[in-house]
């Protein structure tokens, strides 16, 4: 077992959403780089309310309880964990900045000046009691005013610029997440007992939303992406996987079933969500049997026609969708959307969606899905895009290029996890040592 731990190394991924806590243990064959899914679980998130933790304990239960059932599912215990979370209070500036090269090829120290220094410089705006920088994104790096890459090290160059997307957030928050590292552990008596599972970083969902969605081999790949959860919407362009414009609105599937539930009569919330669940098509012509909706106890219901439901969950749709256009023309990020948009999140699942969102957008919709190859069928859902992003990009070591700062001092891109070798086969005995064997058998003594 522990053998194939070292060579298999596994990962695990943890997105914690407003609705569910969504969990993936992932493997890197490194004989063939292939990267596989081998376990996948969900649960419904306790302890945060509106983007806050509220009770830390509630949370951390809610994770441990996935994490064991993944753990259980895969059987096997993972190295490390990166957690995830789309964030009520986050957000996102540009900044640039410029070095000059005295050795005349760019090194690793170059660039961690010039990070180091486009965080100084734009944090000086930003309100350090409130918010506070948690990562920097190097966008793309301009040799001499001439040339772009995405990696300058090793290139000669006497000037070097920094464009950088660098990404806030609330800092109780993350210091609510981040606290969860001391408290998740894997393991039971099959796997050698219970140990601390080692939480790497916390992140913007951002970020592996666009690790996820990103096609190998294309790396300077403009991508448009809106993903809609349970509460929040986010509009995402990223470029070779990496993200040049993020926005958040406070609407998402949670609205939709809320005006649900209030056009209909429905007794509960969740009456409302298994009405939109139950729905077959979104068209004004939706046919079917009656939907039944309960309006108080087990005996008070009214049926319902399925046009009646797929007007209302069209009519939120649209205005949501709607508003998302408005944005990105306002900030002029529309043209990145024209050529094509991936939608991703658990809205996504909804029946009809994609149609309805071509039709608003007037531009080509597609279910945001892993582009990789190799990578299970346990997480090719929309809902699953932020989790499976997160697992690539830890599997892959894409993570290393996030610059993360918050609550420690602003570090180099680090290196992969210390992984313990595989025992060694132990050295032949010596001459002398084979002899003593062979005169005093270890089965005589």
């Amino acid at each position: 077992m522990e053998a194939a731990l070292f060579h298999e190394h596994p990962v695990l991924a943890i997105d914690v959403g407003a609705h569910s806590v969504k969990c993936a243990i992932g493997v890197r064959v490194e004989e063939t780089g292939v990267i596989d899914v081998i376990a996948a679980s969900m649960s419904p998130t306790d302890g945060m309310v509106d983007g806050r933790v509220v009770n830390g304990a509630a949370l951390s239960a809610v994770i441990q309880l996935c994490v064991d059932r993944v753990v259980g599912m895969a059987m096997c215990v993972p190295r490390e964990a990166l957690l995830c979370t789309s964030g009520y209070h986050c957000f996102s500036l540009d900044a640039q900045t410029q070095l000059s090269v005295r050795e005349g090829q760019v090194s690793h120290a170059h660039v961690l000046q010039l990070v180091e220094a486009v965080a100084a410089t734009a944090g000086a705006g930003v309100n350090p009691g409130g918010y506070r920088l948690t990562h920097v994104v190097p966008q793309r790096f301009t040799l001499d005013q001439q040339r772009h890459t995405l990696s300058p090290v090793g290139q000669p160059a006497a000037h070097v610029t920094l464009n950088a997307h660098l990404f806030y957030a609330d800092v109780a928050l993350y210091e609510d997440l981040w606290a969860l590292r001391g408290t998740i552990t894997v393991g039971n008596a099959e796997l050698g007992g219970r140990r601390p599972l080692p939480l790497v970083d916390v992140l913007n969902a951002a970020l592996p939303l666009g690790e996820g969605a990103h096609r190998e081999g294309e790396p300077e790949q403009t991508l448009a992406l809106i993903d809609i959860g349970a509460a929040m919407t986010k509009m995402l362009i990223f470029e070779g996987g990496r993200p040049i414009y993020v926005k958040h609105m406070a609407q998402g599937g949670d609205h939709v079933t809320r005006e649900l539930q209030s056009d209909l009569g429905a007794g509960r919330l969740e009456d409302a969500e298994r009405i939109k669940g139950e729905l077959k098509s979104l068209r004004a012509h939706a046919s079917g049997d009656k939907i039944p909706v309960w309006t108080g106890g087990d005996t008070d219901v009214r049926y319902k026609r399925p046009e009646a439901v797929a007007r209302v969950i069209e009519r939120v749709l649209t205005q949501q969708l709607s508003a998302v256009r408005v944005r990105l023309q306002k900030d002029n990020a529309w043209s990145y959307a024209q050529g094509g948009v991936l939608l991703t999140g658990g809205t996504a699942a909804t029946v009809d969606v994609k149609q309805l969102a071509s039709d608003v957008l007037q531009t080509r919709v597609q279910l945001g899905a892993p582009a990789q190859g190799g990578v299970s069928d346990l997480v090719r859902a929309p809902q699953y895009a932020a989790v499976n992003g997160l697992l690539l990009a830890a599997l892959r070591r894409r993570s290393d290029e996030w610059f993360a700062c918050w609550g420690r001092p602003l570090r180099a891109v680090p290196p992969p996890s210390a992984r313990p070798a595989p025992p060694s086969a132990p050295p032949p005995p010596s001459l002398w040592r084979r002899a003593l064997e062979v005169l005093f058998p270890p089965h005589a003594l």
